[in-house]
C-alpha cells in the first residue's frame, strides 16, 4: 500500500501513475449532535471515496484528470491532492462514501448482508471496468 502525501516528491510520483490506476481518499466525518433531539447523535466516522486516473490532461498544466466511478465527476489530480492532502493506492476496509443507501436494506439482517455484498460487488465491478477502460485508452 502506497500513500501519497502533498509533498513535491510525492506529487511527481503521483502524476506519473498510469491511466486506469484506482486511487482512494479517506474522509473523516465530525461527530453530529442535535440540541433539539438529545437522543440523536453520531460519533466521528470514516469513509472513503474512489478515483480512477484517466488519460485526459488538464489544458494548461497537463496534469492528469481523475474520475469518480461513484458519481462520474472529474477533477484534476493536483486538485484532489490539494484538497485531501493524502491519497492511498489500496482499498481501505471502510464504507464507500456516496454509495446508495436504502433504509429497507437494514430491516432484515440476512437480506441486508446479501444486498450489501451485491452492492459492493457491483461497485467494484464498475471501478475495475473504469480502470480497464482508461488503461486500454492509454495504449
Amino acid at each position: 500500500m502506497t500513500v501519497y502525501k502533498a509533498t513535491r516528491g510525492d506529487k511527481k510520483k503521483l502524476f506519473n501513475l498510469p491511466a486506469g490506476t484506482p486511487l482512494f481518499v479517506i474522509h473523516e466525518h465530525t461527530p453530529y449532535t442535535d440540541s433539539r433531539h438529545p437522543g440523536i447523535s453520531a460519533g466521528a466516522t470514516r469513509s472513503y471515496s474512489e478515483w480512477i486516473v484517466t488519460t485526459k490532461k488538464m489544458p494548461f498544466t497537463r496534469h492528469p484528470v481523475v474520475q469518480s466511478p461513484t458519481t462520474g465527476g472529474e477533477m484534476s489530480l493536483e486538485t484532489l491532492l490539494c484538497q485531501e492532502r493524502e491519497i492511498h493506492t489500496s482499498r481501505p476496509g471502510l464504507p464507500l462514501r456516496g454509495a446508495p443507501y436504502r433504509q429497507d436494506d437494514y430491516s432484515d439482517d440476512r437480506r441486508s448482508a446479501e444486498r450489501l455484498v451485491a452492492d459492493l460487488h457491483d461497485q467494484q465491478m464498475k471501478s475495475s471496468a473504469m480502470s480497464r477502460r482508461w488503461a486500454t485508452a492509454r495504449r
